[in-house]
């Protein structure tokens, strides 16, 4: 079963026909069921999968799991049933992302943008201004910012 759990967290690319695109099958609701040991391992195994498919991780997978157990907590606190129906894949690859440790040498911010989405993305900044501003320093010190901003945009410190 971990092995199964682990191939849908890991990648989009590894899906069922059935999952929407860029979906695991394995939802967040499913994730509380799983003993520690089993959560450590699930994440373990999708950090190795997103290693093989070229993208460096960092952080250590009990962050991630830590992680997704206090959005679990938070979406069953507030009855959420489709924070509840998300996936554990498209959730920890988020966490990731919104941390700059879902490395793939595509610029930090332009990354979350795009998985995000414009919407998302606003309430992102506004939400973790500490952790959108780790972003453009990751990009700054990495060049990413000046090699991803689109023609014409200006230079108003909002990458």
């Amino acid at each position: 079963m971990l092995a199964i759990v682990v191939v849908a967290c890991a990648s989009p690319q590894r899906t069922a026909p059935s999952a929407p695109a860029g979906q695991s099958r394995f939802p967040v609701r499913e994730w509380s069921k799983l003993p520690p040991e089993g959560k450590l391992a699930v994440i373990t195994g999708a950090i190795e999968l997103a290693r093989r498919d070229g993208t460096e991780i960092r952080l250590p997978a009990a962050y991630y799991v830590a992680q997704i157990d206090a959005l679990s907590r938070a979406y069953e606190s507030a009855g959420s049933e489709e924070g509840l129906d998300s996936s554990v894949g498209a959730t920890f690859r988020t966490i990731a992302i919104m941390e700059g440790d879902w490395d793939n040498d595509e610029g930090k911010v332009e990354q979350a943008r795009r998985i995000l989405g414009p919407e998302d993305f606003e309430q992102f900044k506004a939400r973790y201004p500490d952790k959108y501003r780790r972003l453009v320093e990751i990009d700054e010190a990495t060049g990413a910012a000046a090699r991803s901003k689109p023609a014409g945009r200006e230079s108003d410190g909002t990458p």
